[in-house]
């Protein structure tokens, strides 16, 4: 039997509370509970995220992220929650790789606590630093000293044991 999540919405929440986001994005982005799906324009970039299994227990291990960014620089943000999780923001982990043009392809490790939980992977196009912002006592803003703004592409996905090998 998969467990499933209570619906996370961060990428929903993300585009409400920066200044930038556009209300179209959030119309046309899909979350999904079963795989990683993606949406959004390929016109600024695209992303994949592929999930590898372990042989021995058939949880996941790592994630590997590829994509491109057709502009000069844009930034991967990744998000991990443990099953559950009570509010997305505070209760996961985030981080933030920044990309320049072009090709790009990130492995990741899959952490114990995560497993049985949910993955986020968001392109954004624009970075906006803390002193620069209107919303400059946000979470994102306090946390990390700055906050993305502008979605190129997305995908989410759950991080749970194949049942073939319960």
């Amino acid at each position: 039997m998969i467990r499933r999540l209570p619906p996370v919405a961060l990428a929903a929440l993300l585009l409400a509370s920066l200044a930038g986001a556009q209300e179209k994005n959030a119309d046309t982005m899909a979350q999904t509970t079963a795989g990683a799906q993606s949406t959004m324009s390929d016109t600024l970039g695209h992303l994949n995220v592929e999930i590898v299994v372990g042989a021995d227990y058939g949880w996941p291990t790592r994630l590997l992220i590829s994509g491109r960014v057709e502009k000069a620089k844009a930034w991967l943000g990744l998000s991990f929650y443990p099953y559950n999780v009570d509010d997305p923001v505070t209760g996961g982990t985030h981080r933030f790789i920044e990309l320049g043009k072009g090709s790009f392809s990130r492995e990741v490790s899959i952490e114990s606590q995560f497993l049985g939980g949910s993955f986020e992977a968001a392109l954004w196009a624009t970075k906006v630093m803390k002193v620069d912002s209107d919303e400059k006592y946000s979470y994102w803003d306090k946390m990390f000293g700055f906050h993305v703004e502008d979605i190129i592409a997305y995908k989410s996905g759950l991080l749970t044991q194949l049942s073939g090998y319960r």
